[in-house]
């Protein structure tokens, strides 16, 4: 198995487990998708994606306090990446922060005005416009709860 060398390469491991944690989600396994993202974390602390990965994660499984650890550590890594602006605000608008959801959201459509991220975060934008009038309920949002 390609994960049984200890000798391998850093990069190349973190890679493997990040992959298998994707399986993990998948396959409904999140324990074993927070220990691998945690072991690849461990051997390649400056691997944005694990990051990423890590705090959507914990997002989803409703641990904000290490979502947004992780997720300021992706964006030291990783500042103009597009889907880490779009988690940030994801993870502020799970924690109610509607300014900083706004801002970080803003800024994905600054970063790739032209991609899926963007196209995304126009629609969790309009969404927050329906919260802030008090037209959606915020515990019931569509997008932001399935990214």
């Amino acid at each position: 198995m390609a994960l049984d060398s200890q000798n391998q390469n850093p990069q190349k491991r973190a890679a493997i487990l990040t992959d298998r944690a994707r399986a993990q989600v998948a396959g409904s396994n999140m324990i074993a998708a927070e220990s691998d993202l945690a072991e690849a974390r461990r051997i390649d602390p400056d691997n944005g994606l694990v990051w990423l990965l890590s705090a959507t994660l914990a997002r989803r499984g409703g641990d904000l306090a290490n979502a947004q650890s992780y997720i300021k550590t992706a964006a030291g890594l990783s500042p103009s990446d597009a889907a880490v602006a779009l988690e940030a605000g994801n993870i502020a608008a799970a924690a109610k922060a509607y300014r900083i959801a706004r801002e970080q959201w803003q800024q994905v459509i600054k970063i790739a005005p032209d991609s899926a991220q963007s196209e995304t975060a126009k629609i969790l934008l309009a969404e927050l416009d329906l919260i802030e009038a008090g037209l959606l309920d915020s515990e019931n949002k569509g997008a932001a709860e399935t990214r």
